[in-house]
């Protein structure tokens, strides 16, 4: 009986050592697995990075003279839009693009205002300081008198973040003849001229360094040419993302202010009545009458007058004949 009990002791302990090392065998050989599927993930990726084709071209700085590398990141042409170059710097630049740019809304309007008579220069005067009181400016004022009616123009450019309030406002200064609004998202295209000016300006660094390499007279003046062409493109894009800031930042409010045209009155005619209006229909006919009389006779008036005008002459001149004869 204690050996048998001995055995089942001897069994168990066999069982359970067999049992540890399967056990340890699976937990070794999974995480072997995983290190090396990271190891693989890790390793994909760095050949990906390291093996990914290299695109360059060359471009000469004289005859006899080597050919320098020019990436093709700043080789582009300068029409190309977006961001050019490797995938990881053009990453790179436009997470830079979006961090600094923020939402860009270039907003205008247009307001005409009627007021009081005798209001426009106070109500010019009030457009000013609530322009003011915002962070704003008056670019454009301009008051001017028409047929005795006095009348202003102001443009004004407001902060984009108080020019909905500074609209508001201005309605309250008088009877509002008509409003129009307009606001338009430019940040996409504010984005898109800095990643081609950082891709411009790349390529003047290349170009410049090309040129302290240039050897000939020839290479030297083209390379000059190159890099004078890249910065008359920076200028321009330059030139318009300032624009597209300047307009984004303030709104351009248009406000003119005039007053209601006073209406001479009328001459009103007096009607009379009884005896008053009797003589006056009278008097008023009888000339009418006269009047068409001369006019009928008038002619006949001049005949008459000609003629004995005629008989007056010869009659004079037959009685100077006669005296003379006798």
């Amino acid at each position: 009986m204690a050996e048998h009990r001995r055995a089942r002791i001897i069994g168990y302990g066999i069982f359970a050592a067999v049992l540890a090392v399967i056990v340890s065998a699976l937990a070794l050989g999974g995480n072997h697995g995983s290190n090396e599927s990271a190891g693989g993930a890790g390793s994909t990726s760095t050949a990906g990075s390291h093996n990914a084709p290299s695109r360059t071209s060359t471009f000469g700085v004289g005859a006899g003279a080597p050919a320098v590398p020019v990436p093709a990141a700043t080789a582009a042409p300068s029409g190309a839009t977006g961001v050019q170059g490797s995938t990881q710097e053009g990453l790179t630049v436009q997470t830079a693009a979006d961090a600094v740019t923020a939402t860009r809304v270039v907003k205008t309007g247009r307001l005409d205002l009627r007021v009081s008579r005798g209001q426009v220069q106070s109500t010019v005067t009030k457009l000013v300081s609530l322009t003011t009181s915002l962070g704003g400016y008056v670019s454009q004022s301009s008051t001017e008198t028409i047929a005795g009616e006095p009348a202003g123009q102001l443009t004004l450019r407001i902060p984009v973040a108080s020019f909905d309030n500074a609209v508001i406002a201005a309605e309250k200064l008088g009877h509002v003849e008509s409003l129009t609004t307009n606001a338009h998202d430019v940040t996409g295209k504010v984005v898109d001229l800095g990643a081609r000016i950082t891709a411009l300006r790349q390529t003047r660094a290349t170009y410049l360094t090309i040129l302290g390499r240039a050897r000939t007279i020839g290479a030297t003046l083209e390379v000059q040419q190159r890099v004078e062409d890249v910065q008359s493109q920076i200028d321009e894009l330059q030139g318009e993302l300032n624009v597209l800031r300047n307009q984004s930042a303030d709104g351009t409010l248009t406000v003119s202010v005039d007053q209601p045209t006073l209406i001479a009155p009328r001459h009103q005619v007096h009607h009379k009545g009884g005896i008053g209006k009797a003589w006056h229909d009278s008097v008023s006919r009888f000339a009418r009458g006269f009047d068409a009389i001369v006019g009928a006779l008038g002619p006949l008036l001049l005949v008459v007058l000609v003629l004995a005008v005629l008989a007056g002459i010869a009659t004079l001149g037959y009685r100077g004949v006669r005296r003379a004869t006798s």
